[in-house]
């Protein structure tokens, strides 16, 4: 028997399938991730020596006409390529977002067991459609726009490396953010227009910018004050050792993606969460309310988001940082891998 992870795309939708597929390595069973054509995804699995497939496919929702039949002909295509790629037996779990479509569409014309996880508090337009072809459903949040009978919660799947990270109960000041492996053009403007107030609070940050918006934000830094970087400042395009800057940090800066909020939750990290305006559904500010209502942190809207006010919940943060800590520590956590490989029948 094989499991088929399918999805990717972004970072969020794909380390959620490498932290089950760590799981199910140890459980000796045969794995292949079906992924986008992004760079971002055949870079972060030829790191982790995981076998996978590059689907020729294209996002549909929020395109123009002609754009979306090119993206529908492509689905088509690709939907037969996978049907002789997928085998009958195969159990297919699909991790949402247009990587998952072609691969969803195969297994049903196939006959497989499918399984849906959606990271995401409003579920999205590919998760939508095969639910109702799932075997089971599970969830990392609770659903704002459907409701979805028998589904599981789960939480996100996280990987252990950063799920064993130690909390801390005392700062250095040190400071991440996180643009995730798109980068948020917002986030790298708000962190030049901020970085000078953040320096008179001896801040020290690591930011990552996302691989294509790296030479603009190194620019921007040199434009305002003629230099980008020093002991205060570290610039990169990404991170593949999530888990050794989240050990560094003390605090975080990240949009909210359900990968990113779940992984700065478990690593037990305070976080000021700035949630894509654009997002499908907002969903990325019902991931961060999460974060907030629990007392992990704080969420910030782009139009809340002035470089003062974002300061202010930044040294917010380190003022109130045992309090933070203990919260964070003290949270129950989901063994989401877990719980998903146990419905699968794998544990």
């Amino acid at each position: 028997m094989r499991v088929v992870l399918a999805g990717g795309g972004t970072g969020g939708h794909l380390y959620p399938g490498i932290a089950i597929a760590e799981k199910l390595e140890r459980e000796k069973v045969e794995i292949i991730f079906m992924v986008s054509n992004r760079d971002v995804d055949s870079k972060i699995l030829s790191s982790l020596n995981y076998p996978f497939i590059v689907q020729n496919v294209t996002p549909v929702k929020g395109k123009g006409f002609l754009y979306k039949i090119k993206s529908f002909l492509k689905l088509s295509v690709q939907v037969l390529k996978n049907m002789k790629l997928i085998k009958r037996n195969d159990k297919v779990l699909l991790l949402g977002g247009f990587a998952s479509a072609a691969a969803g569409l195969a297994a049903m014309l196939k006959g497989c067991e499918i399984y849906v996880h959606e990271q995401n508090s409003v579920m999205g337009f590919a998760n939508r459609f095969f639910v109702k072809f799932a075997k089971k459903v599970f969830l990392s949040f609770e659903i704002k726009n459907m409701e979805i009978e028998g589904a599981v919660l789960t939480g996100n799947p996280v990987r252990e490396s950063i799920a064993e990270i130690e909390p801390k109960y005392e700062h250095s000041r040190h400071l991440l953010v996180l643009g995730g492996s798109q980068g948020s053009r917002f986030l790298n403007r708000l962190m030049i227009e901020s970085y000078e107030r953040l320096k008179e609070e001896e801040i020290e940050i690591k930011h990552q910018t996302g691989y294509m918006l790296y030479n603009e934000t190194v620019d921007g830094y040199k434009a305002k004050y003629g230099r980008y970087g020093n002991e205060d400042l570290e610039i990169t395009d990404y991170v593949n050792d999530i888990q050794d800057v989240l050990k560094w940090s003390d605090a975080v800066v990240s949009r909210a993606g359900s990968g990113s909020v779940y992984e700065i939750m478990y690593a037990k990290r305070p976080a000021v969460f700035i949630p894509l305006k654009l997002a499908a559904d907002n969903h990325q500010y019902f991931n961060a309310k999460f974060f907030e209502e629990h007392g992990y942190g704080y969420v910030l809207t782009e139009d809340e988001a002035t470089p003062e006010n974002f300061c202010k919940k930044i040294m917010l943060l380190f003022e109130n940082y045992n309090d933070f800590s203990k919260k964070l520590a003290s949270m129950k956590r989901l063994n989401a891998s877990e719980i998903i490989l146990s419905e699968m029948g794998f544990v």
